[in-house]
């Protein structure tokens, strides 16, 4: 009489996989089933005694492993389509298992899966794997198109038989990181001057969009070519829907007239830190600086003359008034001699000018003074020769008037 306890129940199930199917499939199951017998009294288990209630962990049972993955391509854009490719493994020692069926479940965002099957079908199956072996899955999927960049789980739940341990079930996770295409458009450059010479700068402007969704990190715009030195633009992070602006002097360096002669570089970093570069050209036109032409004499002809002013300026400058005044002296000193040796009667050479009249003596007293009040100039010092113009007698006297309306 067996005593109380789980005793193994052995069954084999036959089947076809249709009706009219002339081949037939077997299928062995193992149960346990717990006799309870009241007429033998229970012995406590001793310590190898493996009877007792019954624990499904203690059945033995393979252990499926996803040994790796990999997509194709590397990585695994949002919108594009990729092959994920497994390694499946049994890891037991000596348990084989039979009757693998693999199922992928995305995780989902706002309730959509974000990775579908092409083909529609997210399950394999695999008839049997011995202890230690693998086999490669390969599995077509595509991203869902406005998920944002980041990793997102695969789950695949597994239902396997083991000789001891009829459809057991587990589960393996793995994580696919999904980037998205990093977009930007930009407005036309503007150069201003578009043309410019050795030396000079020339302005050049326009706008960087991000039109992607995700952030561009690090926005630099480099401009190099023979033309010009080279001179770089800094913009910054630039955020999804966000713009900047590049405002920068390019400097001409050597004259160069061809088109696209100037290499525009755009650069920007995505979260993890790789550099993404994109080339564009420009076109600016550089000359040798124009050469000084040398003064003709019909340029000088066409000059105005400069015109001075009448009387100097003091300071550097001789007064006219010591000429003017000389002049008047010159004059003065004629008048004198003239009149005390012609106009006055009595001898010409032995009349004094106190033998003169008393109202001609008295002009001639006050002329003598006023000629050692004024500024005498030397007659051979530059600009000083004046020849005053004809002068007038005076009627019925005899004495003279000198331009400056000064009688004597």
């Amino acid at each position: 009489m067996r005593q109380t306890g789980y005793y193994p129940l052995s069954y084999t199930v036959s089947y076809k996989l249709t009706p009219d199917a002339t081949v037939s499939y077997q299928e062995t199951y193992v149960s346990y089933v717990r006799i309870n017998n009241p007429s033998m009294v229970e012995q406590p288990p001793a310590a190898d005694n493996k009877q007792g209630d019954f624990n499904p962990n203690d059945r033995q049972k393979a252990r499926i492993i996803l040994d790796g993955y990999r997509t194709e391509p590397e990585k695994v854009f949002a919108g594009q389509p990729f092959t994920l490719v497994l390694s499946v493994k049994n890891a037991s020692g000596d348990i084989p298992a039979s009757n693998i069926l693999l199922s992928a479940e995305s995780e989902k965002v706002d309730n959509s899966s974000v990775f579908s099957t092409e083909a529609g079908s997210n399950s394999f199956v695999i008839n049997s794997l011995k202890a230690g072996e693998a086999k490669e899955l390969r599995l077509n999927l595509e991203a869902s198109a406005g998920v944002d960049p980041r990793s997102y789980t695969i789950t695949l739940n597994e239902k396997f038989d083991s000789p001891a341990f009829k459809n057991a079930e587990d589960k393996l996770t793995l994580d696919i990181p999904v980037f998205q295409v990093a977009r930007y458009s930009i407005s036309t450059p503007e150069l201003s001057p578009d043309s410019i010479e050795i030396g000079k700068e020339s302005n050049v402007m326009f706008n960087l969009n991000n039109t992607g969704r995700v952030m561009l990190y690090n926005v630099q715009v480099n401009f190099e070519g023979d033309a010009i030195k080279k001179a770089s633009a800094y913009l910054g992070n630039i955020k999804s829907g966000d713009s900047g602006s590049v405002d920068a002097m390019l400097s001409g360096a050597a004259a160069s007239s061809e088109e696209n002669n100037i290499k525009m570089t755009i650069q920007y970093e995505d979260v993890n830190g790789n550099v993404t570069k994109e080339e564009k050209t420009l076109t600016l036109t550089v000359t040798e600086p124009a050469p000084d032409v040398p003064e003709t004499d019909a340029d000088s002809e066409k000059k105005p003359e400069k015109k001075h002013s009448p009387i100097p300026l003091f300071g550097g400058f001789r007064s006219a008034l010591p000429q003017r005044l000389s002049v008047s002296t010159k004059c003065a000193r004629k008048n004198v001699r003239e009149a005390t040796r012609n106009e006055i009667p009595g001898s010409p050479d032995t009349r004094t000018p106190q033998s003169l009249p008393a109202k001609d003596a008295d002009r001639a007293d006050r002329a003598r003074r006023d000629h050692r009040n004024l500024v005498d100039t030397r007659d051979d010092e530059p600009g000083s020769r004046y020849e005053p113009p004809d002068q007038a007698a005076l009627p019925g006297s005899g004495l003279h008037e000198d331009h400056h309306g000064l009688r004597l």
